[in-house]
């Protein structure tokens, strides 16, 4: 089982790193033996930022790492091109989703959070 790769494509200064305006990078996690959805996340990035909009794991998949190892391979090519800051919302009910992206680093901004690259 490892997340896949979908629609990634070099940018241009106003186009996302998908193939055109307004598309997301989606990386899809399946599990080969049970051939079933394991989990998926969606970033959307121009040039000069970022937004992380979807983060999802199936149930039965929870709580391995999958999201985090998700999350490390999409955000991986937005670092890759200057990207420092991924936008980021996560639902106040959601302690999982919240734990996540501040392990990952993320400060609050008002009432959204911010992903910023360590150095």
């Amino acid at each position: 089982m490892g997340p896949e790769r979908h629609d990634l494509a070099p940018t241009g200064s106003d186009q996302p790193l998908t193939g055109g305006p307004g598309d997301g990078t989606y990386l899809v996690a399946v599990d080969d033996v049970r051939q079933q959805f394991a989990g998926c996340v969606r970033i959307w990035a121009n040039a000069r930022r970022a937004r992380l909009s979807l983060v999802g794991v199936a149930h039965r998949y929870r709580r391995r790492g999958l999201a985090r190892a998700l999350l490390a391979s999409a955000l991986q090519p937005v670092h890759e091109h200057g990207i420092q800051e991924v936008m980021a919302e996560v639902d106040a009910s959601n302690p999982a989703g919240l734990a996540l992206v501040k392990s990952l680093g993320a400060v609050e901004t008002g009432s959204s959070m911010v992903l910023r690259r360590r150095s």
